[in-house]
């Protein structure tokens, strides 16, 4: 998978900087997995586990500088789901092709975040940066959703099998894509959560912390656009989005948030294995976080 960058024995910062620079035509993502073997062996490992359900041209696509994050994704998708998996995806198929689900992956251009500093000076997180970056994946692949339902003699049947979507933001700009509120950045967007506020009742000297609503972000020009993707009517046909910020995650680093208002609902247990499963309850009033912030983060 890793060919021709060979494992460097005793790795330390310098030689890091020296193969990322030395190898100007991979993906720094794949020098850095590709020079340290606990990395590469595990990644081999994940190939030979799941090869049979991926396309012939995914290794050559996995070794490019352009699609390495996004096939990596892929192959941790299937690798973790491999149980339920029943055939390599045909042309314009999703991703993963399940018993019961699909699931398409993407991984957000980190174009516009700032990357990481070591420089021992405090900078902003830069919460709306990766706000917008998950927002556009979001959006492109619901585009993709709705191209895919409505074409004719589809082998899937979209409108009875549940669709995922599946976020991976491991490049370090992305920085684990946590809000201020606690959540992640991708939860924050999809059920319209803002900043934690803080209401005090002077009378009892007694506070309550709670999430704030925010139906709307910003591009960077100031315009404002919709957010708050499963309360919309337009996201229906999309039962889940699920999204790690791990480079190799296990199930119990993937965390999923059914859509309350899917016309498609997924059972989880179908997945064959549990992730960190996130689910709302519609009020009369918004929308309940049947599961406590704290829990979901263990």
């Amino acid at each position: 998978m890793f060919e021709p960058i060979p494992v460097i024995p005793n790795i330390n910062q310098q030689l890091i900087d020296a193969a990322v620079r030395d190898n100007p035509g991979f993906d720094r993502e794949f020098v850095w997995i590709a020079i340290r073997h606990e990395f590469r062996d595990q990644v081999n490992a994940r190939w030979v586990a799941v090869r049979q359900f991926c396309e012939p041209n995914f290794v050559s696509e996995f070794q490019s500088k352009e699609k390495f994050n996004s096939r990596l994704w892929e192959l941790n998708l299937r690798y973790l789901f491999r149980s339920k998996l029943t055939r390599v995806p045909g042309d314009g198929e999703p991703d993963v092709i399940g018993e019961d689900f699909v699931i398409e992956g993407v991984v957000p251009d980190p174009t516009g975040v700032p990357d990481m500093v070591f420089d021992g000076k405090l900078y902003n997180y830069p919460t709306d940066e990766i706000g917008r970056r998950v927002t556009a994946a979001l959006v492109a692949k619901l585009a993709q959703f709705n191209n895919r339902a409505s074409r004719q003699n589809s082998r899937i049947d979209y409108a009875t099998t549940p669709y995922i979507i599946a976020v991976g933001l491991p490049q370090r700009e992305f920085r684990d894509a946590k809000h201020m509120s606690g959540m992640d950045i991708v939860e924050t967007v999809l059920v319209g959560a803002g900043p934690l506020q803080v209401t005090i009742d002077w009378a009892k000297n007694t506070g309550k912390v709670s999430v704030s609503s925010r139906s709307k972000m910003q591009t960077v020009n100031g315009t404002g656009y919709g957010i708050a993707y499963f309360q919309r009517d337009e996201w229906k046909g999309v039962s889940a989005v699920m999204w790690s910020a791990e480079w190799l995650p296990e199930i119990g680093d993937i965390k999923i948030l059914l859509n309350p208002n899917t016309t498609n609902p997924l059972d989880p247990t179908v997945l064959g294995v549990t992730p960190q499963v996130i689910t709302y309850t519609k009020t009369d009033i918004g929308y309940t976080r049947n599961q406590p912030l704290q829990e979901s983060e263990n």
